[in-house]
């Protein structure tokens, strides 16, 4: 995944595009963690250690995660 939200940085940066945060979803089975990477002048920034679990099965833990994924989506949407 790190590779992968790097690599995305790196082409957002080319396209004269920085200090914007790309988000990655990690998931395995029922188990999830939200992963972020951004570029702050010539410096690339990797936030996935100690990052929050999310075990969707757990109806409290769902809620905090989809709270969580529309938190990251709420500053790029247009007002209507």
């Amino acid at each position: 995944m790190r590779t992968y939200l790097v690599s995305a940085v790196a082409f957002l940066s080319a396209l004269g595009i920085t200090d914007q945060s790309v988000f990655g979803l990690i998931v395995s089975g029922s188990h999830s963690a939200i992963t972020m990477t951004w570029k702050n002048n010539e410096n690339t920034y990797v936030m996935d250690r100690k990052v929050r679990h999310y075990d969707i099965t757990d109806p409290l833990q769902a809620l905090q995660f989809v709270s969580v994924l529309t938190a990251t989506c709420a500053p790029w949407q247009e007002a209507p």
